[in-house]
């Protein structure tokens, strides 16, 4: 019996060690509210709206929330960090029309830090928007409605993605070399196929042969395919790169890493 009562207590001091563990270490007993779903449905509305309002100030007509047609992906501190609670270190992108502004990337970066009262400070792209300080229609000098702005996501909110894709062009490393690729990929919102495909719209430039090479797909900095392209010179080719089902169904941002074979287009003469 002694033994017995010995070993019940020993276990029971184990698990509470584990659940003691667990819950410091941020494990599955760590919950929060803050997810990428309920952030991404919030931030399509606000900066919908902060846009809408900076378009009436510069005059541009027209432009509605629902002409924007907004959507956005978000990711917390790369791929190593789960897309989940609360930071500074939330990096999203949003997708919208606006032909008063021609948007080359196909988004607009935005930097948000988040609190744990399920609100956040979002910072636009002052590339798009402007800087913090505009003048209206009537040369006044006013605050940039869509500089910096404050949401409010609702915590009881669905938290299922939505499945929105965004290609956003990679960023080159620290001091590394960067030249102009010969083929010109893709940027902006795509929609995968019932396969799980996304098109790749590639052109290639004036290059002296075709285009070749292969191209890194990635979801949410997790690999998803590799995609061989052979394009010829001064042509395009929509080629699809496959995803996984789970990054098809919860969408992300797609990062292409081109490696090309092709050599570089001379450079103009000055």
């Amino acid at each position: 019996m002694r033994h017995a009562r010995t070993t019940a207590t020993s276990l029971v001091l184990l698990v509470l060690a584990t659940v003691t563990m667990t819950g410091c270490s941020g494990g599955p007993t760590s919950s929060t509210t803050v997810t990428r779903p309920r952030l991404e449905r919030s931030l399509e509305r606000t900066y919908a709206n902060r846009y809408v309002a900076l378009s009436k100030v510069t005059g541009h007509r027209g432009v509605t929330a629902k002409s924007l047609d907004a959507h956005a992906v978000c990711d917390k501190g790369g791929p190593t960090v789960d897309d989940a609670g609360p930071g500074g270190d939330w990096i999203c992108q949003v997708a919208y029309t606006d032909p008063n502004v021609p948007n080359p990337d196909g988004s607009a970066k935005v930097e948000m830090n988040v609190h744990s009262n399920d609100c956040y400070t979002a910072a636009g792209s002052s590339k798009l928007v402007g800087p913090l300080n505009i003048v209206d229609t009537h040369g006044h000098q006013v605050v940039n409605p869509a500089f910096e702005f404050d949401g409010c996501f609702n915590p009881s909110g669905s938290g299922t993605p939505d499945g929105t894709l965004i290609i956003v062009n990679a960023v080159p490393l620290p001091g590394a070399p960067v030249a102009k690729p010969a083929l010109t990929l893709p940027t902006g919102l795509v929609t995968p196929d019932g396969r799980g495909r996304v098109p790749l719209l590639l052109t290639c430039g004036d290059a002296p042969t075709s285009c070749s090479g292969t191209i890194d797909v990635t979801v949410q900095g997790e690999a998803a395919s590799k995609v061989t392209y052979d394009v010829p010179s001064g042509g395009t080719k929509t080629l699809r790169a496959q995803l996984t089902r789970g990054q098809a169904r919860d969408g992300g941002i797609i990062t292409l890493t081109l490696h090309e074979r092709t050599p570089p287009p001379a450079p103009a003469p000055t």
